[in-house]
């Protein structure tokens, strides 16, 4: 069994909900590791699917020059768009919020996945080999994380990503024309799965296209876009956010349903706060469990039975039956939401903490994050 290369994931990734308030440069600070200063910001109230999901980060701006919350929204085709009261400023151990209600309504739920990558600091001007797209980018190589802000060429290149490892999951938006899904490249998807690619904002199969990704895998210092409108086109203004694979943090990969309640159990080397999943073999949404508002009761707070749908604005519903083990996940439902029989599903899973320590020791508690 390798070791953890990250003992504490707090220090790289947190969740925290909460009830809004309304309230003006509202203090939210995170109950794990306090020196975590966030940069992507995946936002849904929980409670209703009257709001849209809320994606912010800091290598496109939290704000715009008037003070606007610079927002993308994953279940949609829409372009990037400004409004008013989102999320503010990140701090050295949170995020200050204004009174939109997509992220601040009086006494709405509401949960926020946090990720770090570089404080805030952008890389300016990266330079790039061959045919390429020139970018500005935050890199965090420790916790496998990179957002890259570029503007297409129409012609298929390369862009660096700095992770100094093979991504796993690469996602793709069109900022600045209308139309565009979400393009998702996930490195467990077929045994090709540089020619696929999935999209995050619709329930699709995995579509077989080379204008996506060039028919071309990235390796540890570059990925490929192709010709296609939605990665690549001329002048277009884009955002990508890759990660690689981090042992004992986080986790990309690949099950098959077996139609039964006793269903399949997907070992991460982690206890799960976060996995997203999604079949790929058939038509699906996307589903969302995290640890903090996915536990059917307070008795057995590893039974997660209340999931969101990153391809829907819906708020939460009772689809699926995963058990948040110390080591991976189990599945105890037999739906097809989650394992139906002989399909394929694909996950992205973030630490709560790891199995074992760095040093191969059993995990002790990090803060109140833990259970």
């Amino acid at each position: 069994m390798a070791f953890p290369e990250i003992d504490d994931p707090s220090k790289y990734f947190q969740v925290i909900k909460y009830v809004g308030n309304q309230t003006d440069d509202r203090a939210m600070t995170f109950d794990g590791n306090s020196d975590m200063q966030p940069d992507w910001f995946l936002t849904k109230r929980y409670d209703s699917g009257s709001d849209h999901w809320d994606i912010q980060d800091t290598c496109r701006g939290l704000v715009d020059g008037s003070g606007d919350g610079v927002s993308l929204y994953p279940a949609t085709t829409n372009v990037e768009n400004s409004d008013t009261g989102k999320v503010k400023t990140a701090t050295s151990d949170g995020f200050t919020l204004g009174v939109n209600n997509q992220n601040n309504g009086n006494s709405k739920n509401y949960v926020c996945m946090a990720w770090n990558c570089n404080a805030g600091t952008n890389e300016s001007a990266v330079t790039e080999s061959g045919n390429n797209p020139g970018n500005t980018r935050q890199t965090n190589a420790t916790a496998g994380f990179s957002m890259i802000r570029y503007i297409g060429t129409g012609a298929a290149g390369t862009i660096a990503h700095g992770l100094g490892k093979v991504p796993k999951l690469i996602i793709v938006k069109n900022r600045a024309a209308s139309g565009w899904s979400w393009y998702l490249y996930h490195g467990a998807n077929t045994t090709a799965p540089e020619t696929d690619n999935l999209y995050w904002n619709n329930s699709d199969a995995t579509l077989d296209d080379n204008t996506r990704w060039n028919d071309t895998a990235p390796t540890n210092s570059v990925f490929t876009v192709g010709t296609n409108g939605g990665v690549n086109a001329n002048d277009n203004s884009y955002i990508a956010y890759l990660f690689s694979e981090i042992e004992g943090y986080s986790k990309f990969g690949a099950y098959k349903g077996n139609g039964n309640s006793d269903g399949p159990f997907i070992y991460t080397g982690f206890k799960p706060a976060l996995i997203m999943f999604k079949r790929t073999s058939g038509s699906a949404d996307w589903g969302l469990m995290n640890w903090r508002t996915a536990a059917r009761n307070t008795e057995n707070t590893n039974d997660m039975a209340n999931q969101l749908e990153t391809s829907s604005n819906d708020g939460h519903s009772n689809q699926v039956d995963f058990y948040f083990l110390s080591n991976g996940f189990k599945l105890d439902g037999s739906g097809n939401f989650s394992n139906a029989s002989g399909e394929t599903y694909v996950y992205m899973a973030w630490a709560q903490n790891p199995f074992v320590t760095s040093k191969g020791a059993p995990t002790t508690a990090f803060g109140p994050h833990k259970r």
